[in-house]
């Protein structure tokens, strides 16, 4: 996996946080493909969805967060 020019990074996630589940996209580096999937809202779920990404695609990877029409970004 070879992370986009400029950008070293191994993979592209934008997170979508809402009240009752929480709407992502993975974007691998050098992959055009974009993965989509949902989380549910409960204390657990971000700890075993970064646990599940981290043997995928080791670190660094980049995140966005949307919060109520905020973005945040950050690395991983």
């Amino acid at each position: 996996m070879s992370p986009r020019r400029g950008w070293p990074c191994t993979a592209y996630v934008g997170i979508d946080w809402a009240d009752m589940q929480h709407d992502i996209g993975i974007e691998a580096a050098g992959d055009l493909r974009r993965e989509s999937s949902c989380m549910a809202h409960r204390g657990c779920a971000m700890d075993e969805w970064l646990n599940a990404l981290r043997p995928r695609f080791g670190r660094p990877m980049a995140a966005t967060l949307e919060l109520a029409n905020r973005r945040c970004a950050a690395e991983v």
